[in-house]
């Protein structure tokens, strides 16, 4: 684990908006990976979803994990028009069955002749995030919408803010409205 994150403890709150129909749809889990690579430049979004989609159908043959991966693209705020590739995973042992470090590199995923780097500027560089207090979750959504915000926490707090948004948050804010989830990740690895 890279040493920035040994001192500051990050928190990744996500919102996701159950959107079953939605096409940018992904179900949420225990672990969210997103990575923090640009798309190279004149490359179409809806080719690496195909790519995607045919990259985790032949890997999902081999492993079968609990796993998806999407491409969103930003909407809005400085990074309107720019793609962000998301992975998931149910459980940390099905995160761990897929693969160890990024999900994204070539030697995970690929198809034929086709790899993650005919997309990626950088397929190493990843940020991998664990659900505080899973076990508190019956079930998780599927995201049609995500929306990331960090908070900072002094490393000395950590505990007591972890066991704040078990006790506290989750059941206050977990399920806000009927179609809108809040989720509290921790940074675990990667940038």
């Amino acid at each position: 684990m890279n040493r920035h994150l040994k001192k500051t403890f990050v928190l990744l709150i996500a919102l996701a908006f159950a959107e079953t129909t939605n096409a940018q749809g992904i179900q949420m889990g225990e672990v969210v990976i997103v990575s923090t690579s640009s798309l190279k430049k004149n490359v179409k979004p809806d080719e690496v979803k195909v790519f995607l989609n045919e990259a985790i159908a032949e890997k999902s043959k081999k492993a079968k994990p609990a796993i998806s991966i999407q491409l969103f693209q930003a909407d809005r705020g400085n990074r309107k028009g720019e793609a962000l590739l998301a992975f998931t995973a149910k459980t940390v042992a099905d995160r761990e069955a897929f693969a160890s470090g990024s999900p994204f590199t070539d030697e995970v995923l690929a198809v034929s002749s086709r790899r993650c780097s005919d997309f990626l500027e950088n397929t190493h560089v990843y940020t991998e995030y664990r659900l505080i207090g899973a076990d508190r979750f019956k079930s998780l959504p599927v995201a049609g919408i995500l929306g990331f915000h960090y908070i900072k926490v002094k490393p000395e707090r950590s505990a007591e803010f972890e066991k704040f948004v078990i006790e506290k948050l989750h059941p206050a804010v977990g399920q806000v409205l009927p179609d809108m989830s809040l989720l509290y990740y921790k940074a675990a690895a990667g940038e």
